[in-house]
């Protein structure tokens, strides 16, 4: 009669004795959290363990498990242990995991289980694979809870770091502007890194990006005694040519109409001058004269990063234009004026 119903394999069964036995001693003694993987998604790992600390507060820290029940896993003895054959195709899957792996083998018979956690240096090449040794001693039992804890590490708490990111991004919403003044430690090592993150944590929040748009100067500090213009210093070139690919969204962030020094000093030094006068509108503006090659492969750069972010963000082609246009403004140049371009 069997051919003429499902049939539940053998190997089916045995494979479930080892699940349940690793999920009720997980359940029930190390009062951690089992979750078994949907059998369509097992890639090589069988089941997940969440760790939950003794006054049963959820870490979000996870331990992946492989479970491999049956006698034939009890067979080869190692000094210390059994020796698991391991198959090439999970060594990658293991390796770039963004959680610790453990091994655990299942004894049908007794409910027994025994684990260690995998890692390359653990592990040792046989003919077609590689093989990996589980200590008698790593019984999985209430004894193993310090050391599963201890494979993930203290949690932390980050309600602390989190109050203060969301008080800083109020912060910056509620400015009419946010100074960062780069230090001439960092000109003169040609570090750009600190100015990189204080972007990319901007750029992390869409809301607030969109709200500092060109609300951002950029300036340099430690030359004020300095005679020489910033475009004068080596130093500063130097600096600035590095940090202006990386940056990358210029023009989004610092086009201003009432406070050009970030691009004026920026694309003064990226570029040659020929000759910086007022500008006719008066006021703060100056109108400067670039040698044009190496102008205008700036300015199309920056224009490709420009339309790069307001595409992300959905800004009407209107808005843009608007940005494009004090960008041209604050570095000194006019739409209108092609002969200075």
């Amino acid at each position: 009669m069997t051919g003429t119903f499902p049939t539940h394999l053998k190997s089916n069964n045995i494979g479930d004795i080892g699940v349940n036995a690793v999920s009720q001693i997980v359940n029930d003694e190390l009062k951690y959290i089992f979750k078994r993987n949907s059998s369509e998604y097992d890639f090589g790992i069988d089941a997940y363990i969440e760790i939950v600390t003794d006054n049963g507060s959820v870490t979000g820290q996870v331990i992946g498990v492989q479970i491999k029940c049956g006698s034939s896993f009890f067979k080869v003895k190692s000094k210390t242990g059994f020796t698991f054959y391991g198959e090439n195709k999970h060594l990658n899957y293991y390796c770039n995991a963004p959680f610790p792996i453990i091994i655990v083998i299942c004894d049908p018979d007794t409910r027994e289980c025994f684990w260690q956690k995998f890692s390359i240096e653990s592990t040792e090449k046989t003919d077609s694979n590689w093989k990996i040794n589980i200590p008698k001693r790593n019984r999985l039992s209430l004894k193993s809870k310090d050391q599963l804890a201890e494979i993930v590490g203290e949690p932390v708490d980050y309600s602390s770091q989190a109050q203060a990111q969301w008080e800083m991004t109020e912060a910056f919403k509620s400015a009419d502007s946010i100074l960062y003044s780069v230090a001439r430690k960092d000109i003169e090592s040609g570090n750009v890194k600190p100015l990189h993150d204080f972007f990319n944590r901007i750029l992390s929040n869409d809301d607030l990006a969109i709200n500092l748009q060109g609300k951002v100067v950029v300036s340099i500090d430690g030359y004020t005694l300095d005679k020489r213009e910033l475009w004068e210093i080596r130093e500063v070139r130097r600096w600035a040519k590095k940090a202006e690919p990386k940056i990358k969204y210029w023009f989004f962030f610092c086009a201003n109409l009432k406070n050009s020094s970030t691009l004026i000093w920026l694309f003064t030094c990226l570029t040659k001058i020929i000759s910086v006068k007022p500008s006719p509108l008066g006021g703060s503006q100056l109108r400067i004269t670039y040698e044009t090659k190496p102008l205008s492969e700036v300015i199309m750069r920056n224009f490709m990063y420009l339309n790069e972010l307001t595409n992300r963000y959905g800004i009407s082609v209107e808005e843009n234009q608007r940005i494009s246009y004090e960008a041209m403004e604050s570095i000194g140049l006019d739409f209108l004026n092609e002969e200075e371009c």
